[in-house]
């Protein structure tokens, strides 16, 4: 017959004061580990990885099917050398050419050292997560071999058994929270360098900018530099759109990072505050909280979640990156504005209609959607003209165009034969026309005095 109070009130406050103590943790602890659950399947794929990650035969197997962190990144990487290779060797983005270049390789090495770190990170969460699992399952099985009643004190063996199980738990934190501040510290670089890079690359932006429009304008007769300059601006604007894509998931990875150290500082706090002596009915937790994280191995079978979005996944100009109907900005075009007149179009074409390009007296000119390598249509335009209707065919996008005006003159049509065919009427004095355009014109309309 054991000695021991067998019913709760009997307890000595000591004792009972314990009872609430440990059973917090063990809660604690179930909730922990259902949190690193939650990491995994989103960040992680573990595959059916059961035995012990020392093994180098099975790790080497397991992430040698998975995608890492630092492969993940070197598709960004792609994107930021080649034009940093680029603007280190442009005439024409010649003013800030040099600093663009500087600025990016700088970014990319930074990108280069967080994937590193983002894959240390991993191999150290596999090993932490494989820890929990493993020491638990100990706990568990000292359980029950101890056979006592559900209210029994555990025997001096098995809790100091117990307690030294905990304490290899606890030594595996340190260095886990070294791995987090160390990924942390890396992701916040990169963010404020995104935000420096993005300034000069849209100065370069503008730079090339100008270097079109005299092109457009047809001050230049170089269709080599013409091309080379459209092609450097869509670099550009591609590596833009990367860094405004990839610094909002930065910032939620950083949060969640945070939030995952936080956990792992709570933890270590509770098992440093775990009493010498344990009962059966203060480890009851733990068959549920092993059977839980059985249950959750079937699901480690995703990737570590890519940093950015498509762009990274496709970086040449030909891909769909914007696609047709998508991501379309609005336009306005005047026919007069201050003392300039509309002086000539120029329509950039294939299937569809690529781009649109405004020229004026004053030498002023104004382009939306992306010239292709084709010579534009040009279809000059008189002094105090007006636009009686346009022809369009139109789907997804602008497909071809057809300008009828006041004085009787009708351009070409200019584009592709699909889409539905519409006429666009103004019901009083035309002074210009609006729309949307991307990477080609997406709409089109007359804007009426």
């Amino acid at each position: 017959m054991n000695d021991f109070p067998t019913t709760q009130p009997n307890l000595p406050d000591k004792g009972y004061n314990f009872r609430l103590n440990i059973s917090s943790l063990l809660i604690r602890m179930i909730l922990f580990i259902g949190f690193i659950g939650w990491i995994y399947v989103k960040f992680v794929q573990f595959g059916n990885y059961l035995r012990n990650p020392s093994d180098e035969s099975s790790s080497r197997s397991n992430f040698k099917e998975s995608e890492l962190a630092s492969f993940r990144m070197n598709k960004f990487r792609v994107a930021l050398r080649d034009l940093g290779t680029t603007m280190a060797k442009s005439d024409i983005i010649i003013q800030n050419g040099d600093s663009i270049s500087k600025v990016l390789f700088n970014l990319d090495g930074e990108v280069r050292d967080t994937g590193d770190r983002l894959d240390d990170f991993n191999h150290q969460s596999v090993k932490f997560f494989w820890t929990v699992s493993s020491e638990m399952q100990a706990i568990t099985r000292a359980v029950k071999e101890e056979k006592s009643g559900p209210l029994d004190l555990l025997s001096d063996k098995t809790a100091n058994f117990i307690i030294r199980r905990l304490n290899v738990l606890d030594g595996q934190i340190s260095p886990f929270q070294n791995t987090l501040t160390a990924v942390i510290a890396a992701i916040q670089k990169i963010e404020d360098s995104i935000s420096n890079t993005q300034g000069y690359l849209i100065d370069g932006e503008r730079e090339a900018q100008k270097t079109l429009e005299k092109h457009w304008k047809g001050n230049i007769a170089d269709y080599t530099e013409r091309k080379r300059a459209e092609s450097e601006i869509v670099q550009v604007r591609f590596t833009l759109q990367i860094l405004k894509e990839i610094a909002p998931n930065l910032f939620d990875f950083e949060s969640f990072l945070k939030d995952y150290r936080r956990k792992i500082q709570e933890l270590s706090m509770e098992i440093k505050g775990v009493p010498k002596k344990l009962t059966a009915e203060d480890t009851k937790y733990l068959k549920n909280a092993v059977t839980d994280l059985e249950n959750q191995y079937a699901t480690f079978s995703s990737a570590i979640k890519k940093l950015g979005s498509k762009p990274i996944e496709s970086y040449y100009i030909e891909d769909e990156m914007n696609s047709k109907n998508r991501d379309c900005t609005e336009f306005r075009a005047l026919l007069k504005f201050s003392n300039a007149y509309l002086k000539t179009i120029k329509i950039w074409s294939s299937e569809m209609v690529n781009a649109i390009a405004f020229i004026y007296t004053d030498g002023t000119s104004k382009i939306y959607g992306l010239p292709n390598d084709r010579n534009p249509y040009i279809f000059d335009w008189h002094y105090n003209e007006k636009i009686k209707h346009i022809n369009i065919r139109i789907g997804a996008v602008l497909f071809a165009i057809q300008f009828e005006t006041d004085q009787g003159r009708v351009s070409d049509w200019v584009g592709g034969n699909k889409g539905n065919t519409y006429v666009v009427y103004s019901s009083s004095p035309s002074i210009g026309i609006h729309g949307s355009f991307s990477r080609q014109i997406c709409s089109i309309g007359i804007i009426a005095n």
